[in-house]
């Protein structure tokens, strides 16, 4: 609100302010601009410290990415092997049972070859 002092315009501002106040306009306004300044040198000083802060947690967070991608490369690498020995034992496996079915086959004969040389050896 506007209020009036002795016919100055005082803006709702402290006693205290308006006694410091130069009477000048013209030095009023150049209090007001060092006053500006100083606002928006504070302002930049603390949006440069939050830059600053949002760079080193930004630097922070890249390395993290870092290496987690970089276990992700060592797990991908890990699994491509994994899956290799499974192919592998897989193979081990079928050749193991078609040995077995050989195996099993030849042994079928050779009791049977054993069974006709016994009833060859009786008579």
């Amino acid at each position: 609100m506007l209020a009036k002092e002795s016919g100055v315009p005082t803006f709702d501002l402290p006693e205290e302010v308006l006694e410091v106040l130069p009477s000048d306009p013209f030095e009023q306004l150049d209090v007001a601009r060092k006053i500006t300044s100083i606002a928006l040198a504070t302002r930049v000083c603390s949006l440069e410290s939050e830059r600053s802060a949002l760079r080193t947690n930004l630097a922070e967070k890249d390395a993290v990415i870092a290496d987690l991608q970089a276990q992700i490369e060592s797990l991908d690498s890990s699994l491509s092997d994994s899956v290799e020995k499974l192919s592998q034992a897989h193979n081990d496996k079928e050749n193991l049972i078609k040995d077995k079915a050989s195996l099993t086959n030849t042994v079928k004969k050779l009791q049977r070859d054993v069974a006709k040389l016994e009833v060859f050896r009786k008579h």
